[in-house]
Parts: C-alpha cells; structure tokens; sequence
C-alpha cells in the first residue's frame, strides 16, 4: 500500500511498489553506520606546493565531478601550516567549499604571549559527508586562509608536509 510518513507537514519518506524513498533530510553527528558499509574512493589528490599566504583565500586543491542523486559522500581534508615570526597570535581557516559556497570549516589557532617571536606548526583536518540531492556535476575545494601576518603552507622548511582532499562515495 503506497503512502508517506509526515513529519510537521513535510513529507519525511514514502513507499510505492514495496520501496522506500527517503526525501530530502540530514544525518545527525550521532548516527552509527551499519557493520560492513562500503565506500568507494573517487577521488584523492595531495599538493606539497609551498604558498604564502598574507590575506584572502587560497585554493588548494580542486574537484569538479558529476554524481547521482542521492550519492553518499564522504570528503577528507588536510592542510599543513607554519606561521609566526610575529609578537601577535594567528589563526588559519581551513574550508570545504561544495559550488564555491563553504560547507564545513576548522580553524587552528596559536597564541603568542607579548614578547614572544616562535613560528607555530600543524595541520587542520576537516571531515564532512554529504548527501547529494540531484544528479548534477560539482565541484569541491579545499582552501585555506589566514588571519593576521603571514602563513605558510606545505612549508618544505619543516618536512615534507602536505594539503591532502579525499572523496569517498558509498557503492
């Protein structure tokens, strides 16, 4: 018997010829995953190339694919970073941006206390899952930007760091 389940007046999922359809909702923090889930990587790409970042918005990497509606994704980011040599205290944004419209962020911040001049060194890692609504091609970035002085990142001056973006898809 098809029908729909309801939820304030908006339609929460339906049921015709024995299947059910989920519409439009978000999976909260505290949902656990089935045992044996498959993911699927469809993309994973890393640039160990140095930039300086003094103000604004820097792309590090990006990904323009086409996807499903209703396609699981899972995104992984990471960006390396050194900054300091100043008597103040810095922060870098790290972004996932989906259409160039940010969907998750992490910022890392590092205090300095009066007087001090020390570099600071780290990597912001960002996770984000994403349900896709419509089949369509979009495109995901990974930047960072910086909030006071000069940040740089994939820095080779303290190793062989790098800024890393993963996709994953459920099969």
């Amino acid at each position: 018997m098809a029908g729909e389940i309801q939820l304030n007046g908006t339609s929460f999922a339906s049921e015709s010829g024995g299947t059910i359809t989920v519409n439009n909702g978000t999976l909260s923090s505290g949902v656990v995953f089935p045992a044996g889930l498959k993911l699927e990587l469809v993309y994973s790409n890393t640039d160990n190339t140095a930039y300086t970042i003094t103000s604004g918005e820097q792309i590090i990497l990006s990904n323009t694919s086409s996807y499903s509606s209703g396609d699981i994704l899972f995104l992984f980011g990471q960006v390396s970073a050194k900054g300091g040599s100043f008597n103040s205290s810095h922060a870098i944004q790290c972004y996932i941006k989906k259409d160039d419209t940010i969907i998750d962020s992490s910022k890392m911040v590092h205090g300095l206390n009066s007087g001090a001049n020390v570099a600071y060194y780290g990597s912001v890692l960002l996770f984000h899952s994403e349900t896709i609504s419509s089949t369509s091609s979009v495109k995901f970035e990974l930047a960072v930007s910086h909030e006071q002085g000069s940040t740089l990142i994939n820095s080779s001056s303290y190793g062989s760091n790098i800024s890393k973006l993963q996709i994953y898809k459920t099969v």
